[in-house]
């Protein structure tokens, strides 16, 4: 089975490390590894390239691509869907660069799951009851139960974690699926989600995730990204609900990023 891993990474020097260590220890399962640094102003690129270079295996499997500008998280991964379209996997995983989750498990967890079924989308979700959440902020767990509940009101699609952004998908899916419609920042994940579990032809599978907080400060406004995810959602089902608009237009609020907006930092 062919795999790629989108690595999105932002001023995560602190953590970084240790998600690497772990992708390590099964890069024996993975194809390529697709690292995409949305402008860092600390270490992050230094401690990336210390790391490829003490790892024979890891270095001969990674690209590193690094944003001109801040674009958000969600350009990020839209860049590495770019880039893997055009590669001969069969699935795509996301992972993140803030160690909230442990990599080796989640892949080996993925890959477990494509063994039983052949699903189209595997979906960590945090919120699982045989997921482990005590070391998550009680505050953001509320916040995220709210957003779930607003989700299921506002647009009736129920799911039990609806930004869930830790997944594996069939590379093929993102032939069709418009995810250079949807933000560039942190909502991009709600609206793929929508897209996703709208999508009745998807198999689509939850896994439990254990999730904890970051050693990395979050830079993330829950205020002003809850205001802005209740407006994208209700906009969502007025367009779908009202004016029967596609999900090629449904969510066009976000520019698209140019796919020149990056260098190529590794390998030259």
């Amino acid at each position: 089975m062919k795999i790629g891993i989108i690595l999105p990474t932002w001023n995560v020097s602190i953590t970084l490390l240790s998600v690497l260590n772990s992708i390590a220890e099964v890069s024996n399962l993975i194809t390529e590894i697709l690292v995409i640094d949305n402008d860092s102003q600390d270490e992050t690129i230094k401690v990336l390239m210390k790391f490829i270079s003490n790892n024979s295996d890891l270095s001969q499997k990674t690209t590193i691509l690094k944003h001109k500008v801040n674009y958000g998280y969600g350009a990020s991964i839209k860049t590495g869907f770019d880039y893997f379209k055009n590669k001969t996997l069969e699935y795509v995983i996301i992972l993140h660069s803030d160690n909230q989750s442990d990599a080796k498990n989640i892949v080996l967890n993925f890959i477990n799951q494509l063994k039983i079924k052949n699903y189209d989308v595997v979906l960590g979700n945090r919120f699982d009851k045989k997921s482990d959440l005590k070391k998550y902020s009680p505050v953001r767990r509320l916040g995220n139960y709210f957003f779930n509940f607003a989700t299921w009101i506002i647009t009736s699609y129920k799911m039990p974690d609806a930004g869930a952004a830790i997944m594996i998908i069939r590379a093929k899916l993102l032939d069709f699926l418009p995810y250079q419609t949807i933000s560039n920042g942190w909502q991009f994940h709600p609206q793929l989600n929508l897209f996703l579990y709208s999508n009745e032809s998807i198999q689509l599978k939850e896994i439990p995730l254990n999730w904890k907080d970051s050693d990395r400060v979050s830079q993330l406004n829950l205020i002003s990204y809850g205001l802005k995810l209740l407006k994208i959602l209700t906009l969502f089902r007025f367009k779908k609900s009202f004016l029967k608009n596609s999900n090629e237009s449904v969510f066009s609020e976000d520019p698209k990023i140019k796919n020149k907006g990056f260098d190529k930092i590794y390998p030259q």
